[in-house]
């Protein structure tokens, strides 16, 4: 094959040199298993990449591992590739929340490890509790979630919870998160084993919200809001997200029980009928002054 940098850096396949073939060539079979686990592999919709998908492959746990500890997450200096390989080969990590107990006792004992090796891991690995939701929620390793993708799910959803009972609708509504991501983000979410760890993570002192100070983050609970119009500071999924954050319920249709109807430009029927049903109308700038009081009108 002739190649070529395409733009700066890729690379781009110009044309084949079929002169130089030996007669012997195959037609290339792409291997149906992982070479690791045995595992049947995936090509995911809309993906060029076959992938294992078993959560359970050492290859995959190490990868994920390598990823986790990596600089732009959670910057735990000292995990390199054979560090890894010793922790899960052995079984001491199975999955991210185990990082968290490890002993110094034990690493001290991994090959190339000492006793002071292993003291300034365990302190890297303490210091890293302190990293920001959004390096957090990057070291997970949900699939298709770069830096700058969850950067913007933490300005948007403020806390993991707010993520977690999303649905892929308000996650498409978003700019920048399309229909591949918000399933993703969705299928992530679904696994009670990826739940489990996180409430793990949590418990350890991971941070999953976005560390926003509020006066009154349950301001709203219990309260359900619905909104109609286009409103100007922000779209529809990102107002949803902040009733969420307060503790309030955003609804979608105006009934009986709705406590509040919020309203931007160009209303329609929601805004007649919650006049008819006697319900609380804000303008969108009453709604943030309520927020900033911290207090219910």
């Amino acid at each position: 094959m002739v190649i070529e940098k395409g733009g700066e850096v890729i690379p781009k396949v110009v044309s084949v040199v079929r002169d130089q073939r030996n007669r012997r060539e195959g037609a290339f079979k792409f291997p149906e298993c992982c070479p690791v686990c045995r595992e049947k592999i995936v090509r995911l919709t809309q993906e060029a990449n076959w992938r294992c998908v078993n959560t359970s492959c050492p290859a995959q746990l190490k990868g994920a591992i390598l990823h986790f500890a990596s600089r732009p997450a959670m910057d735990i200096e000292g995990f390199g590739d054979i560090l890894v390989d010793q922790l899960v080969d052995t079984g001491l990590v199975k999955r991210f929340d185990d990082i968290y107990r490890l002993k110094k006792q034990v690493l001290a004992k991994l090959e190339r490890m000492a006793e002071k090796s292993a003291q300034n891991l365990v302190r890297s690995i303490e210091q890293s509790k302190d990293r920001d939701f959004t390096r957090v929620l990057y070291g997970l390793g949900i699939p298709n979630i770069g830096v700058n993708c969850a950067n913007i799910l933490v300005n948007v959803f403020g806390s993991i919870e707010s993520m977690i009972n999303a649905e892929v609708e308000e996650y498409e509504k978003i700019n920048g998160i399309g229909n591949v991501i918000a399933e993703s983000i969705r299928s992530y979410f679904k696994s009670r084993d990826n739940l489990e760890m996180i409430n793990e993570l949590k418990k350890i002192g991971l941070h999953f919200t976005s560390g926003r100070k509020h006066d009154r983050i349950n301001s709203l609970r219990g309260k359900t809001f619905v909104f109609t119009g286009e409103l100007s500071s922000v779209n529809r999924s990102e107002v949803q997200a902040v009733v969420r954050k307060y503790g309030g319920h955003p609804g979608t249709t105006i009934s009986k029980k709705t406590d509040y109807l919020v309203y931007g430009s160009k209303t329609g029927s929601k805004y007649k009928r919650a006049k008819k049903l006697g319900i609380k109308v804000l303008s969108e700038q009453e709604f943030f002054d309520l927020i900033k009081k911290g207090r219910l009108l």
